[in-house]
C-alpha cells in the first residue's frame, strides 16, 4: 500500500509464486463460476480446507502496532463471511497463512526482500495448484489449490494507527484467501480510503467471490 499525494495504494504483488500442475487435485475444484468480481486477475484460489491455520509474527515491540489483534478481527471477519473457520496457531512455521508485521526494514530482514517503499501491506502466494480452467463468458479462469504446508504469506508495515492495521489485515487476508487481484469498489479494491472506517468488511460480491471457490470443499 502506498500514500501518492492524498491517496493510500494498497499495492498487491506476487514476490513468490510456485505454481505445479500435478494430475491429482487436493481437493475437488469448482466447475463453474457464478460470478466474477475481480477486475485486475482472472485467476482465484482456496485452500483445501474449511479450517484453516494462521500464525503471526510481530517483529517489533512497539505496542501501539495491534498487529496481533487486526489479525483475529481480520479472521473472525471472513470466516463468517465465507462459512470458514479460521484459527490462529502458535507453531508459525506449520501455519497454512503465516502472517509478519514490522517496519520496512525488520520485513526485509525476515525474508521480504524487494519490498517496495510504498506499501502497507503485501500478499505472497506460496506453492499451489492449477486445479481447474474455467472459461466464463468467453473468460479463461484458472483456479488454484494453495498448499497446506507452503501457503501464503502476509506482510504488514507497522504503524501507530489502529483502524489502519486493521485494514491491511482484512485486505491482505483477503488475497491469502483466494482474491488474487482487486475489486471495483470495497474492501478488496487497489485503494484504501482516506480515512480507515471503524470496520473492515468485505462487500457481499467479493465474499462471493471468494466463497464460490471454496464451495465444493466438505
Amino acid at each position: 500500500m502506498n500514500r501518492t499525494k492524498k491517496t493510500l495504494i494498497i499495492l498487491i504483488s506476487i514476490l513468490t509464486i510456485s505454481i505445479i500442475i500435478p494430475l491429482n487435485a487436493f481437493a475437488n475444484p469448482p466447475t463453474t463460476l457464478s460470478v466474477w468480481h475481480d477486475i485486475v486477475s482472472n485467476n482465484g484460489g482456496f485452500y483445501p480446507t474449511r479450517t484453516i491455520t494462521y500464525g503471526q509474527q510481530k517483529l517489533n515491540t512497539n505496542t501501539n502496532f495491534h498487529f496481533n489483534a487486526a489479525n483475529a478481527t481480520a479472521a473472525n471477519t471472513w470466516s463468517g463471511n465465507l462459512n470458514l473457520v479460521l484459527n490462529s496457531t502458535l507453531v508459525y512455521n506449520s501455519a497454512n497463512i503465516r502472517i509478519q508485521g514490522g517496519t520496512r526494514n525488520e520485513l526485509i530482514s525476515a525474508g521480504w526482500t524487494g519490498l517496495p517503499n510504498n506499501i502497507l501491506g503485501l500478499c505472497s502466494w506460496g506453492q499451489a495448484t492449477a486445479t481447474t480452467t474455467i472459461i466464463r463468458n468467453g473468460v479463461t479462469h484458472i483456479i488454484y489449490t494453495f498448499s497446506l504446508t507452503n501457503g501464503n504469506r502476509i506482510a504488514i508495515l507497522d504503524s501507530n494507527s489502529t483502524l489502519r492495521v486493521q485494514y491491511v489485515a482484512a485486505h491482505e487476508m483477503g488475497h491469502a484467501l483466494g482474491f488474487m487481484g482487486h475489486s471495483a469498489t470495497g474492501l478488496m479494491f487497489a485503494t484504501a480510503p482516506q480515512n480507515f472506517p471503524a470496520q473492515a468488511i468485505p462487500t457481499s460480491n467479493e465474499a462471493a467471490h471468494i466463497r464460490q471457490f471454496y464451495a465444493r470443499v466438505p
